[in-house]
């Protein structure tokens, strides 16, 4: 996407774009100086795949990472302070100790003499029927609590708006076939806001910062064609001499797919050895690199 600047002032751009696991959208770069009359790049890439936006995936994306033995609700802790916060603790016990040298020093109490434990009564021993029967009675409440929760999931997700929270980040969604795979299309609206601002003029008020929409459309369809690897690595190859790779696709679809490509630079080093031909549902080819 091309921004230009027709105007006689310099603007400082903000794309602000929906969560990428989300929407599938990644936008770069974010910010931009767009000088007076001039233009700006910004590239926009959209990762296909059908997202079903679900209550626990909503909970998942926007809760906050803990780690450790952190506290419920407490973010991610300083270590540097907490070592600090200790050796200062440290110190000041030390402080607070007398020193038994020194003159008129008293004499540490004498430590309290412990307790004698009392002797634990033996546990009676079970017979194996009994042994089996709470073995059985912890499975059942066992189940009953995974029951319970399965549930209450159940209630949560049949309770979920999805169109509202798509609606409060921008988006909505329309999907066609879904309960048919092979024929499924999932198609996402989005409303992506672009924030500028003036930079001639100093400050950081909110009116000086104005808002532009663009409407971005996804479309996702399922696949047709499934490579057995995402990326083919070469790894480190002496100069005059040639290494080959071999890639398989195979047709997932119900349709015949005919396989064509576009021409490679001269330049880059690659090439295909094997024709492409067109491929039956469910076939398999290599294609040798």
């Amino acid at each position: 996407m091309q921004v230009t600047n027709d105007s006689q002032k310099n603007y400082v751009v903000e794309v602000v774009p929906p969560n990428m696991q989300v929407s599938g959208l990644v936008v770069n770069p974010l910010v931009t100086d767009l000088k007076a009359g001039r233009s700006s790049l910004i590239c926009i890439r959209y990762n296909s795949a059908f997202r079903d936006l679900t209550r626990q995936q909503m909970e998942n994306l926007f809760k906050p990472k803990e780690l450790g033995d952190n506290k419920p609700g407490i973010g991610l802790r300083n270590k540097m302070i907490e070592e600090r916060v200790r050796k200062q603790k440290e110190e000041a016990a030390k402080e607070k100790e007398p020193d038994p040298k020194a003159k008129n020093a008293k004499a540490p109490p004498a430590a309290a003499k412990k307790e004698e434990k009392k002797q634990e009564a033996k546990p009676v021993k079970k017979t194996p029927q009994q042994e089996e029967e709470e073995r059985i009675e912890a499975e059942r409440m066992k189940k009953e609590a995974e029951e319970a929760e399965e549930k209450r999931i159940a209630e949560l997700e049949a309770s979920f708006d999805k169109v509202a929270e798509l609606k409060s980040m921008g988006g909505r969604v329309f999907d066609f076939e879904r309960d048919v795979p092979f024929r499924r299309t999932q198609h996402y609206e989005w409303l992506l806001p672009i924030y500028y601002r003036n930079t001639d003029d100093p400050g950081m008020d909110s009116k000086k910062v104005k808002c532009i929409f663009m409407e971005v459309r996804t479309t996702t369809v399922p696949r047709s064609l499934v490579a057995n690897v995402e990326t083919l690595d070469f790894g480190e190859v002496p100069v005059a001499l040639r290494v080959t790779k071999e890639i398989l696709l195979k047709n997932v679809g119900v349709m015949e797919e005919n396989l064509k490509m576009q021409s490679l630079t001269p330049f880059g080093g690659f090439c295909v050895l094997n024709a492409l031909r067109k491929m039956l549902p469910g076939e398999t080819r290599s294609v040798v690199v």
